[in-house]
């Protein structure tokens, strides 16, 4: 669970650009730091060419003296050799004596203006040694040749470790701010997204956050509320004229069957019979019509109760096997007393429809299976009532159209009915805080000619 948390936090647009951003930010700061490095070393090397320019001049002018001696010369650069920590000087005479601040006589150092570098064994008041990085050049006296250089500290790997750990904080801190960014962000699209998919559902009153920000999210979900307001008063403009139409129809026809039953009384024929059948028909689906409004619209006033599910599940059953075909079975998998919070009255009919549904639709030689049982993950208990036929099924990309008022597709409109059993049970599963999910019953990989239909619902127990 905590990898796949991880997966899903790191595949977001967000994310990435957190990447994108830190990856140009650590270029645009390493270039700049090395930038900074360079410019410090050519400085520094500028400085110490100064500081050799100016000892040279200064111990060339002191041997060009007329009256300075060699013992003078040797005693002045041993006084500034003692006071100075900071350069290196060096005088080797004729007969091959080397005076100043240095045990032996570095080679390879070239004529001034040249310079090169060498290493200096250099003893810390703790006692250690340590090589120091020498930058000198030479330069000819009638006293001898000198070498005069500046001790250069190696602050080259040092200056390039900080780069390093630099960038390297400059990286985490990046990454930990966009992960704190990205989780809020994340948090708010998550709300959105469950919002979302509580209103495809068909709960057309839900509405998405709007924070004080006014920020880009806010004004997307401003104006999806301001479509849903929109589309909300359409489909109640519809829902109306359709339940206006069904209030308005049903007193006529109850007159029209009265009317039938007494022909039918007086003269007996089998047309007139179908025509009654029709006119009930009629009148249960403009009953059905309205109940779906009521239920949707919340005006259901009924008491809900710890209902037993598995109580109700049987009675709807048993009601429902006098539907049955005579090639046809139904199949019960009922566990006991299991309950829900909610209205029996309600329930009965809602399983009672997927029954006489299955029945209907599924066909000759088929087997209706209704399946209740309880669920147990850690702390949250769900109870799952399915009902299942190996009719033929439905399209999966049919799912959810089937739910709407007055659809039937193309198979079914050779059997009886008027659509108005899915919608009304899904409407009673919304009153009870339930889903309601469609499948295939039949495994892909079986290959059946007739895949079939499950319907699944889920409840919450008591």
């Amino acid at each position: 669970m905590f990898l796949g948390r991880i997966k899903q936090f790191i595949r977001t647009s967000i994310w990435r650009s957190t990447l994108v951003f830190t990856l140009i930010m650590l270029v645009v700061s390493g270039g700049l730091l090395f930038t900074i490095q360079r410019m410090q070393q050519i400085e520094q090397q500028r400085a110490v060419h100064d500081r050799i320019v100016d000892g040279v001049q200064a111990f060339t002018d002191l041997a060009l003296k007329p009256d300075m001696t060699q013992s003078q010369f040797v005693a002045n650069l041993g006084r500034r050799a003692d006071s100075n920590s900071e350069n290196v000087i060096v005088l080797k005479t004729a007969d091959q004596a080397i005076y100043g601040n240095l045990s032996h006589w570095p080679e390879s150092v070239p004529l001034f203006p040249e310079t090169s570098s060498f290493l200096v064994a250099v003893s810390s008041f703790s006692g250690r040694g340590d090589l120091v990085q020498v930058i000198a050049s030479q330069v000819p006296t009638h006293f001898g040749a000198m070498v005069i250089g500046v001790f250069v500290p190696n602050t080259v790997d040092a200056q390039e470790s900080n780069i390093i750990l630099v960038l390297v904080a400059l990286a985490l801190l990046s990454l930990l701010v966009g992960y704190f960014y990205n989780r809020q962000v994340l948090a708010r699209l998550s709300d959105i997204n469950t919002r979302l998919r509580m209103i495809e559902s068909g709960q057309l009153d839900i509405r998405l956050p709007v924070s004080s920000r006014g920020d880009e999210y806010d004004n997307i979900s401003l104006h999806i509320n301001e479509m849903l307001s929109a589309l909300a008063q359409q489909v109640d403009a519809v829902s109306a004229v359709t339940d206006n139409i069904a209030h308005d129809l049903r007193t006529p026809l109850g007159r029209i069957r009265l009317a039938l039953e007494g022909i039918a009384d007086e003269y007996p024929d089998q047309r007139i019979l179908q025509t009654l059948e029709s006119v009930d028909q009629l009148i249960h689906t403009f009953n059905a019509m309205l109940e779906l409004s009521r239920l949707e619209k919340g005006v259901v006033n009924l008491e809900d109760s710890c209902v037993d599910l598995s109580t109700v599940c049987a009675d709807a059953a048993e009601l429902a096997e006098v539907l049955l075909g005579e090639q046809q079975t139904m199949e019960l998998d009922i566990s006991e007393a299991i309950k829900i919070t909610g209205n029996a009255h309600l329930l009965f009919q809602a399983i009672y429809n997927l029954l006489e549904n299955a029945i209907h639709y599924s066909g000759p030689e088929s087997t209706i299976k209704l399946t209740l049982a309880l669920l147990s993950a850690q702390t949250l208990s769900r109870v799952v009532l399915t009902v299942s036929d190996d009719g033929p099924g439905i399209p999966p990309d049919q799912y959810e159209r089937v739910f709407e008022r007055l659809v039937r597709l193309d198979k079914s409109r050779t059997t009886q009915g008027f659509g108005m059993g899915l919608p009304v049970v899904r409407a009673v599963v919304r009153r009870h805080h339930g889903m309601i999910v469609l499948s295939s019953t039949a495994h892909p990989k079986e290959g059946k000619s007739r895949p079939g239909l499950t319907v699944t619902i889920y409840f919450r127990d008591c």
